[in-house]
């Protein structure tokens, strides 16, 4: 498996499902002015690549998840001690909060190569197999409901 390192957000909102960068990589204007909205900027601010690329949302730039791990010199949050530490509890959006809860001790048990391949499954769809944005509630390419 060829895994992209700027897809492996440091909290463990694995980049490739995420719907900023599913806006961004497919100029979704529905999605971006919804974000947008969410987020309280433009639909011309919805661009990321990947928490750990050169283009990269906004807010990320501002995470303190982020930063910390950078501090740290860590990958994510699966390889520090002081996990579920207070960026992580008082990370403001609280269905990524669950998610990031949920998803660093898998990475931490599973490893990189693993934990990614059970993400991609996770948010794939059932029917056609196309890998999905985290909160999408149908499938972009057959239009399935999800299943997640």
């Amino acid at each position: 498996m060829n895994v992209k390192n700027e897809y492996l957000s440091p909290c463990g909102m694995y980049c490739s499902v995420c719907s900023v960068r599913a806006a961004h990589q497919n100029n979704d204007q529905k999605l971006k002015e919804g974000l947008a909205s969410f987020f309280g900027t433009s639909p011309e601010n919805i661009v990321c690549e990947g928490c750990k690329s050169e283009k990269t949302f906004q807010f990320t730039m501002i995470c303190p998840i982020r930063a910390c791990t950078q501090k740290k010199n860590l990958t994510g949050c699966h390889q520090c001690d002081d996990f579920p530490c207070n960026n992580i509890k008082n990370f403001p959006i609280e269905a990524a909060r669950n998610n990031i809860l949920k998803s660093i001790p898998r990475w931490k048990e599973m490893g990189t190569e693993r934990w990614v391949a059970e993400q991609e499954k996770h948010f794939s769809c059932s029917k056609c197999g196309t890998l999905l944005q985290r909160y999408a509630d149908k499938c972009s390419n057959c239009q399935s409901p999800t299943v997640f």
